[in-house]
């Protein structure tokens, strides 16, 4: 079974607590539960060091190496072709090292399982330092 049929099976999945494990991926909110819903769109991935932004619009933002990603790193050389995604569900992002070599980490923790996020925190990926903010038409 393809990584993106366990995802889609996945997302259709309710779930049961704030930390569910479904085929092998646990996921822990450590957000504010009550936190206003960040919508499509209403999110962005800002990188530290070149001030780049990357609007997150759609559900699911591939990032690695890989042209195939939709957030390519090709300079850097510590991020894995298929690194991490961030995706949008139940109103609320999240981000899931996808098993790369170095590792992910958000807020200085290394990602041992999906994790909520929420605007301020800061999300490493190989030496880039990506933080994730509200797009400024909501702000």
């Amino acid at each position: 079974m393809s990584l993106w049929s366990l995802f889609n099976i996945w997302i259709r999945t309710p779930a049961t607590s704030s930390a569910t494990k479904y085929k092998g991926t646990k996921m822990s909110s450590q957000g504010n539960k009550n936190q206003k819903p960040i919508p499509l769109g209403g999110a962005q991935l800002v990188n530290k060091a070149t001030g780049q932004s990357f609007v997150l619009e759609r559900s699911v933002l591939k990032i690695g190496r890989d042209e195939g990603n939709d957030l390519t790193l090709p300079g850097d050389t510590y991020v894995s072709r298929h690194h991490a995604w961030v995706l949008h569900m139940r109103g609320a992002w999240w981000v899931e090292d996808l098993g790369s070599t170095n590792g992910t980490t958000l807020n200085g923790k290394a990602l041992e399982e999906r994790k909520q996020i929420a605007p301020g925190d800061a999300i490493k990926i190989g030496r880039t330092e990506l933080f994730f903010e509200l797009s400024q038409q909501d702000v």
